[in-house]
C-alpha cells in the first residue's frame, strides 16, 4: 500500500517520496526493507530511541512524535501511538468494518461475559472470533494473551486474518489502558457492552471519575452507524451506579440490563425473576424485551447473574433468538480461572479466581460465604508496581467474610512482597483483627490444632501460602486462592516463573492424600455418630467424608 494511502488525514502534508508499504512494525530489530517503523513511546522503552536501526536495516519511512536528529523518511505525527492504530487499520484493509464487532468494557466480569456470547454467537450459527484476557482464539486456533487489549497492529492483523478464515462475529475485551493508549483506534464497532466500575488502576488513571470518562469514551467515540448497526448499540449493566450514570448520558438507543427491576428508575429490557441461585449454578427465568424464555447456568453468584443478563442482552441486540441465548448458556460450563473448580480427593471445596480488585474479591467471597457450611479459607495477594490504594481494601474484605485469611504474594514485579503484604495487613488491621504467628504445619499432629483456626497469617510464597491452606483445611472446607486465576506464570524482581494456582493446590491435596490413614467404619459406627450428632454436616461426615482421617 502506498505511503500517502497510510497517512491520509494523519500529517497536515504528504510526503513528497510516495514509496509502497509492504508491512508495518513497531519494533525496530523486526524491520525488513520497504516496512514502515512506528516509533511508539512505551513504559518500558522508547520507540524513537531506535529510529536509525530501523532506518539502518531498510525501513522505507519512520513515523514519529520526534526528530531531533532531522533524519530523512522521518514523518512526523503528533501522537504516533494514535496514529498507529488508524495506519494499522488502513493496511490490513479496515476488517472491522466487515466483521460485526462487539467490545467488552468495565471492570470486572469481561472475560466471563466473552465466553458466554461466545456460546451464544456459535449456537446461533455465527463464526465466531475473540480477543481477550485469556487468549486470541477463532476457528480452534488458541494464542495467549499478552495483554486484555493488545497492541494496535496487533489486533488489525488478528482481525485480518479472522476475516480471511471466514469469522463473521468478533467480541473483544476493551480495557481502560487500552483506551487511553489509543490501542483500538481504527476499530469500528456495532456494540458496546458495559459490566461495571470498581476500583482498580488508580495508579493509572487519577480517580474514580478520570477512569469513568475514560470507560464512557469507548461509547461515544468507537460505536458509530453502519450497516451492522443493532438496534441498540450499547448493553448497559443499570446495577452498577456507574452504569446507571452513563446510560443516562449517552444520546442513542441502550439496552438496560438488571437484576434489581424495582431499583431502576426505568424497567430494563432484560431482567429476571424466580431466581435460584446454589453452588450447582443458577436457575430461572429471563425477559428479553418482549420474548420470555427459562434458564439454567452452572455459573454461580449474583455477580454472575450480572454477566449472564449482558451477554444475553448483546446476543439478543445482535439477532440471537432467545432459544440459541438459552442454548448458548447452557453450553458455556465455567470460564478459566473464574471462580473454577480444582478437583481433589480430600472433600475440599477449592476454588481460583481472578479477583484482583476490592469488587471482585468481594463479589466471589459473599458467593462462597452464603454456600459455606464450614470455613471459608481465603489465599490472595496484590500485583507490584500497580494501585497501592486497593491493597488494605482487599484486606478489610477478605478479613470481613473469610474464616480464615492467608496473605501472599500476586505477582510481586519489583515491589518488595513483604512491603505488598504489610499495606494489606494495613487494613486488616483497622478491623481490630491481629496476625497470627506463621503455623508449625510439620506433622499431622501438630496440623489438628489447626483444624478450627480461624484468623489471619501471611507468607511472601505462594506456594507456602497454598499449601498450608490444604494443610489446615477440614473435610467441607471451601479453599479460595484469588488474584490470579488463569495465569500460568508469577511475575517477580528476578523475572517471570511458571507458577500455576490450581497446579499448587493439586500438588498439595496429592501430599496431603498419601499422609491419610485409611479406616473402615462398621454399620455400628456410622449408627453412633449419627446418634451423637444427628446432623446434617455429620451425618455427611460419617457417611462420606471420613473414609479417610488424618
Amino acid at each position: 500500500m502506498k505511503l500517502s494511502v497510510l497517512l491520509q488525514d494523519i500529517v497536515p502534508s504528504l510526503p513528497q517520496t510516495d514509496v509502497e508499504i509492504t508491512g508495518i512494525q513497531t519494533r525496530a530489530q523486526n524491520i525488513q526493507p520497504g516496512q514502515l517503523f512506528l516509533a511508539i513511546k512505551g513504559y518500558a522503552a522508547n520507540g524513537h530511541d531506535y529510529i536509525k536501526t530501523a532506518l539502518e536495516k531498510g525501513a522505507a519511512a519512520v513515523v514519529a512524535q520526534e526528530n531531533p536528529d532531522r533524519l530523512n523518511r522521518v514523518i512526523q505525527v503528533e501522537n504516533s501511538r494514535r496514529a498507529a492504530g488508524i495506519i494499522a487499520a488502513r493496511f490490513f484493509g479496515n476488517p472491522s468494518r466487515d466483521l460485526f464487532l462487539v467490545g467488552v468494557t468495565g471492570t470486572n466480569g469481561k472475560t466471563t461475559i466473552t465466553y458466554l456470547l461466545e456460546q451464544m454467537f456459535l449456537a446461533a450459527g455465527f463464526r465466531c472470533g475473540v480477543m481477550g484476557t485469556i487468549n486470541i482464539r477463532y476457528n480452534g486456533r488458541h494464542v495467549d494473551a499478552p495483554t486484555t487489549t493488545p497492541d494496535a497492529l496487533t489486533i488489525q492483523k488478528t482481525l485480518a486474518q479472522m476475516k480471511q478464515t471466514g469469522i463473521t462475529h468478533v467480541i473483544m475485551e476493551v480495557s481502560s489502558h487500552g483506551l487511553d493508549q489509543f490501542r483500538v483506534d481504527g476499530c469500528h464497532f456495532d456494540m458496546g457492552i458495559f459490566t461495571n466500575l470498581t476500583q482498580d488502576h488508580l495508579d493509572y488513571h487519577p480517580d474514580m471519575t478520570a477512569y469513568y470518562h475514560c470507560k464512557k469514551r469507548f461509547f461515544t467515540d468507537f460505536l458509530r452507524p453502519g450497516v451492522n448497526t443493532p438496534r441498540f448499540s450499547a448493553v448497559i449493566n443499570m446495577d452498577d451506579p456507574w452504569g446507571a450514570r452513563l446510560a443516562g448520558e449517552l444520546d442513542f438507543p441502550v439496552m438496560c440490563v438488571s437484576a434489581e427491576t424495582a431499583e431502576n428508575s426505568r424497567p430494563p429490557e432484560v431482567r429476571v425473576q424466580d431466581i435460584m441461585d446454589s453452588i450447582q449454578g443458577i436457575f430461572g427465568r429471563m425477559h428479553l424485551d418482549s420474548d420470555t424464555m427459562g434458564f439454567s447456568s452452572s455459573l454461580t453468584g449474583r455477580f454472575n447473574l450480572e454477566n449472564i443478563l449482558c451477554a444475553a442482552g448483546a446476543a439478543y441486540g445482535a439477532g440471537v433468538k432467545p432459544l440459541e441465548i438459552q442454548q448458548g448458556l447452557a453450553a458455556c460450563t465455567g470460564v478459566p480461572g473464574r471462580l473454577e473448580k480444582v478437583a481433589n480427593p480430600l472433600n475440599r471445596y477449592m476454588f481460583v479466581d481472578y479477583a484482583h480488585t476490592p469488587g471482585a474479591l468481594e463479589s466471589v467471597l459473599k458467593t462462597l460465604k452464603q454456600r459455606a457450611t464450614r470455613r471459608l479459607i481465603t489465599v490472595f495477594g496484590c500485583g507490584g508496581d500497580r494501585d497501592r490504594t486497593k491493597r488494605p481494601l482487599m484486606g478489610k474484605i477478605a478479613c470481613q467474610y473469610s474464616d480464615v485469611t492467608i496473605v501472599t504474594s500476586d505477582n510481586p514485579r519489583t515491589e518488595n512482597p513483604d512491603q505488598i503484604i504489610e499495606d494489606i495487613l494495613a487494613g486488616i488491621r483497622e478491623t481490630g483483627t491481629s496476625v497470627t504467628p506463621w503455623p508449625d504445619l510439620s506433622n499431622k499432629d501438630k496440623r489438628s490444632i489447626y483444624a478450627d483456626f480461624s484468623g489471619v497469617i501471611c507468607h511472601a510464597d505462594r506456594n507456602y501460602a497454598l499449601d498450608a491452606a490444604v494443610r489446615i483445611s477440614r473435610p467441607g472446607d471451601i479453599i479460595l486462592a484469588a488474584g490470579k486465576g488463569h495465569e500460568t506464570y508469577q511475575v517477580t524482581n528476578n523475572g517471570t516463573i511458571h507458577f500455576d494456582d490450581r497446579e499448587q493446590l493439586a500438588a498439595a491435596c496429592e501430599v496431603m492424600a498419601e499422609q491419610f490413614v485409611p479406616i473402615t467404619w462398621t454399620r455400628n459406627d456410622i449408627a453412633a455418630a449419627l446418634e451423637t450428632s444427628p446432623t446434617t454436616d455429620t451425618r455427611n461426615t460419617a457417611l462420606v467424608f471420613h473414609r479417610y482421617q488424618y
